[in-house]
């Protein structure tokens, strides 16, 4: 992804503390309460620990890159963010362009119901390019102690190749398809994602 008109500020930059009322919708906490989690295990964010992530966001046409601890609520479906005074705010997606955590690439994908961060790997103006979602769901499960059970969070992850904005899951069936070559036996998911994605764009 290009990133045009960049500006990189900290946790303290003005750009981003002026304009919350662009950026963020409204406190975490009131966006989503923890009320509702209360008899359920488990983390319900992406990343397990909140760690400073590259974040670049739209501003009257430009984007502003920001180093702010960041995290996916994959309840809410809200990207959150710690600001100095310790407050979580909500970002508006509508504003992100793109999100570098843990050495990972992450943008918002509008392929689906609604607006949903994805994993990117290659880039969306790519022919071909791969994306993963992550959802969440309660399972009951059971205790170490006999006969009880208590409800826990799964996060599920979904892999897709992307090509003319049709997403078609990753599996060796679908990129031998998509590839179209006598040479398809190169192409695999055993390979790195990269590797195919060269492949299939080259």
């Amino acid at each position: 992804m290009l990133f045009a008109q960049q500006r990189d500020t900290g946790p303290q930059s003005s750009a981003f503390s002026n304009n919350l009322d662009t950026f963020g919708i409204q406190l975490a906490n009131k966006v989503f309460t923890s009320n509702t989690l209360d008899d359920v295990k488990g983390n319900y964010y992406l990343f397990d620990t909140w760690k400073n992530s590259t974040t670049t966001l739209k501003l009257n046409g430009k984007n502003v890159t920001i180093k702010v601890p960041c995290n996916y609520n994959l309840v809410s479906k809200e990207i959150e963010v710690k600001i100095n005074t310790g407050e979580v705010y909500a970002l508006n997606i509508s504003n992100l362009v793109n999100l570098n955590a843990n050495s990972l690439n992450f943008t918002i994908s509008d392929l689906f119901d609604k607006p949903v961060l994805v994993q990117l790997i290659g880039s969306s103006t790519d022919l071909f390019y791969y994306i993963k979602k992550f959802d969440i769901e309660v399972q009951n499960v059971r205790t170490t102690t006999l006969g009880l059970y208590e409800n826990k969070f799964k996060i599920k992850e979904s892999e897709f190749i992307v090509n003319n904005n049709t997403l078609y899951k990753y599996k060796n069936k679908n990129l031998k398809k998509l590839y179209n070559s006598h040479k398809n036996k190169k192409i695999s998911t055993r390979n790195k994602i990269i590797d195919n994605l060269n492949l299939l764009n080259n």
